[in-house]
């Protein structure tokens, strides 16, 4: 008996250092392993834009395109969990023209002959319908112009007065439309100047700076962790004056002496041109943005700059 008791305890024990395992796995692997992604897009009879956030390599993706509409896919584990509405008429119509093919390869190969002989048939039976009388819409026409002089111009006065009131109606909609969006834009400047005039009473205070600084130095060291490792990108352009097309090129020049990444750039002087080509590759790890958001949610100097600039409207 107490040995069966210890066998039982020993399998517990066994499944609980493994599900132990299972959960410190998950965390390291959330904590250090790197979020990959990467942006490619180009331009050349129109934009074709395409993003891709990985981890955990194929389990877990998130994609959006943009070519003519905007699309986007979640796939965990091969399973499309979340997307748009236009991938899925996508991925719909793609089985439909499948399934349609097919159905009419067999109905090819099963009906043969005899499909000839049917449009053979069809086309004697639209040889030997009667054509349409011609006369009668003329006489019908005819009819209707057959009309009083008096009866003519009181339908052209109507129409005139009722195009007149249409136009009198519109001009007033439009204007009273825009009489609203210039109010909104005056409210808007209102309280923005508000706004801009609390802030600079706010950044006198010197609490209110450390968060700043503070803040600033996390995300700066946010974004050079999170730049992108790789950058390759061809350019063509060209624009109608030169001068503005060797200004651009000699700041691209700059961007790239600096910037150390796989630039190409080819202008173009004579022609309003715009191609490119562009691919951007880059990672982040876990630990890094867990980092950064227990600094912004549990940092005294950056929670009283948060709290200062919850600003409510006197």
């Amino acid at each position: 008996m107490l040995h069966m008791f210890l066998v039982i305890l020993k399998m517990i024990g066994i499944l609980l250092a493994v599900i132990l395992g299972i959960t410190l796995l998950l965390i390291l692997c959330v904590l250090f392993w790197p979020i990959r992604y990467s942006v490619k897009g180009q331009n050349k009879d129109g934009w074709d834009l395409k993003a891709r956030i990985g981890f955990l390599g194929p389990l877990i993706r998130f994609t959006i395109c943009y070519r003519e509409n905007m699309e986007y896919k979640l796939r965990i584990l091969g399973i499309s969990f979340w997307q748009s509405k236009t991938s899925k008429q996508k991925e719909k119509e793609h089985t439909r023209n499948q399934t349609k093919k097919s159905a009419r390869k067999k109905k090819e190969k099963s009906i043969g002959k005899h499909k000839k002989n049917r449009n053979i048939l069809d086309e004697e039976e639209e040889w030997n319908q009667p054509e349409t009388p011609v006369n009668s819409h003329l006489l019908q026409d005819s009819g209707k112009e057959e009309m009083k002089p008096d009866s003519l111009k009181q339908e052209k006065q109507t129409q005139e007065k009722n195009e007149y009131d249409n136009q009198d109606g519109f001009i007033r909609r439009y204007w009273n439309r825009v009489k609203a969006k210039i109010q909104a834009f005056s409210r808007m400047i209102r309280s923005f100047s508000k706004y801009l005039s609390k802030i600079k009473q706010i950044f006198g205070d010197e609490g209110v700076h450390r968060g700043y600084t503070s803040l600033k130095a996390e995300l700066f060291l946010l974004l050079g962790k999170i730049k992108p490792r790789k950058i390759s990108w061809y350019l063509k352009f060209g624009f109608e004056d030169p001068a503005s097309t060797g200004q651009l090129l000699g700041l691209l020049a700059v961007i790239k002496g600096f910037s150390g990444y796989d630039i190409q750039v080819e202008p173009d002087f004579e022609h309003k041109i715009l191609e490119t080509d562009f691919s951007i590759k880059g990672f982040i790890q876990g630990f890094r943005l867990l980092r950064t958001g227990w600094k912004c949610l549990f940092d005294e100097d950056i929670k009283y700059l948060f709290g200062k600039l919850r600003l409510k409207e006197e």
